[in-house]
């Protein structure tokens, strides 16, 4: 829907990923592997607001560091009987059931798209539970590149706004300056010329300095 903020379009499309897989968390996190953190940049959730709502998390808290790590699509039905039941974000946000799938924007490895519950799944995720969240990280990375684009050309209007204003700035005083030190060089000229003919002539050199300081602010 193009009516809409891509932010927005982001967030439907996660709640529309809630809805097909049954769950009620879905999150869009960028992850720095230098800092080493995740960045919760999207957030869905039907459930209560936590009071632990944090936006940034240490990478070894976030299950979504597996799937960035080995770049492939990563699901835990019921962590509680998995290899990741003593995992941290096991005891952090008492996770039950996990699916996610890495990202890449602008060919850049960028983060993942996960969806999760505090309920375990009755059943293991099937292949078209996961063909469904590649989808939809498809979807969410090319609208995330858009929204990227339009900040970018954003930034390059203002820029090119900004350089547009001083054009007409420099050249606003470019000719308010012209017009009086044009004045003062031609009456130094006309005043120096009148006191060589006078008992005044020893005053040349000052208004010499005038004509000269006038000329040389002219040509700045």
């Amino acid at each position: 829907v193009p009516t809409i903020s891509i932010a927005a379009q982001i967030e439907e499309m996660l709640r529309i990923g809630c809805r097909l897989l049954n769950l009620s968390i879905a999150n869009v996190c960028s992850i720095d592997p230098i800092a080493k953190t995740c960045t919760f940049v999207h957030t869905v959730s039907t459930l209560k607001p936590d009071s632990k709502d944090i936006k940034v998390l240490p990478i070894d808290y976030a299950f979504c560091s597996i799937p960035y790590v080995y770049e492939e699509r990563f699901a835990l039905h019921h962590v509680s009987i998995s290899p990741y039941r003593d995992h941290p974000c096991s005891e952090y946000a008492h996770l039950e059931s996990y699916i996610a799938v890495p990202i890449w924007i602008t060919g850049e490895k960028y983060g993942t798209v996960n969806f999760a519950d505090r309920e375990p799944r009755r059943i293991p995720f099937r292949d078209s539970d996961l063909e469904v969240i590649t989808l939809i990280a498809r979807l969410i990375s090319v609208a995330i590149e858009r929204k990227i684009s339009e900040g970018v050309k954003v930034q390059k209007e203002i820029a090119e706004q900004a350089n547009k204003t001083k054009s007409r700035f420099l050249a606003n005083m470019s000719h308010e300056l012209r017009t009086p030190l044009n004045a003062i060089i031609g009456y130094s000229e006309l005043v120096a010329e009148e006191l060589a003919d006078s008992a005044q002539a020893k005053l040349i050199p000052d208004v010499n300095k005038i004509h000269k300081s006038g000329k040389h602010l002219l040509s700045l």
